[in-house]
């Protein structure tokens, strides 16, 4: 009796385990969607307005993480132009407009939503900054995270 007794409590017990919900994910840092991918901030761009700026090279610990979910984290601030902000940002991707969407840091403006557009080729993602002349960043694909 013992022995038919231990099949239905080992189905039983799981049954009840799988209908638990996760303890740890109140925790949002340890239920984080999948990671798609992670770029890492490498170059930035200035134009001076004469077309003569270039991508200069920065050093930076900035990484963009992009999410399977269309959501994404910046380990800084996407608001300005300031590689060593690191005031995290985090929002959804538009894949139709081709733009990082997120919260308004700007408190005296009235759009609730910034955008900031991007395009991916390869290996490099490049986040255009609304400016009067051409301001971006370079970002590269970072395959150790």
């Amino acid at each position: 009796m013992r022995l038919n007794l231990f099949p239905f409590l080992i189905v039983m017990l799981t049954l009840f385990i799988s209908g638990c919900e996760n303890p740890e994910c109140d925790d949002t840092a340890v239920c984080l969607p999948e990671t798609e991918s992670v770029w890492s901030l490498r170059a930035v761009y200035y134009d001076p307005g004469d077309g003569s700026g270039d991508f200069e090279r920065v050093n930076s610990n900035r990484l963009l993480t992009i999410f399977v979910n269309g959501t994404f984290n910046s380990s800084g601030s996407l608001c300005d132009l300031d590689v060593n902000n690191t005031e995290p940002t985090s929002g959804t991707i538009n894949e139709a407009n081709g733009t990082l969407e997120f919260q308004n840091c700007f408190p005296n403006t009235s759009a609730e939503i910034l955008e900031r557009s991007f395009s991916i080729n390869g290996d490099e993602l490049i986040l255009s900054f609304p400016c009067d002349e051409p301001c971006q960043w370079k970002f590269i694909r970072d395959y150790s995270e």
